[in-house]
């Protein structure tokens, strides 16, 4: 499907849609050494966040959560965890 701008982005957004992420990273609390992605819509609605060693396997689980449960369409920003974004 084609993807359409939802809008610009500023810090708080960007800052709300971090803690939502962090609030769902439970292995991340466990071990402090795994990354997340988070899939938000465009109200930045938490769709899902997903964990792995590797940030691209975070990626790989948000991205088949949502196509498992046919709401892949919601998505409008992707998160993901980071070095720099600490």
């Amino acid at each position: 499907s084609l993807l359409t701008a939802p809008g610009k982005l500023n810090f708080e957004m960007i800052h709300t849609m971090f803690v939502a992420m962090a609030e769902g990273q439970n292995a991340f609390r466990i071990s402090g050494g795994c990354h997340a992605a988070a899939i938000f819509d465009k109200n930045m609605e938490l769709l899902c966040v997903k964990e792995d060693i590797g940030r691209h396997n975070a990626v790989d689980k948000a991205i088949g959560s949502l196509l498992r449960k046919e709401q892949l369409g919601r998505s409008n920003f992707l998160l993901v965890s980071g070095r720099v974004s600490y």
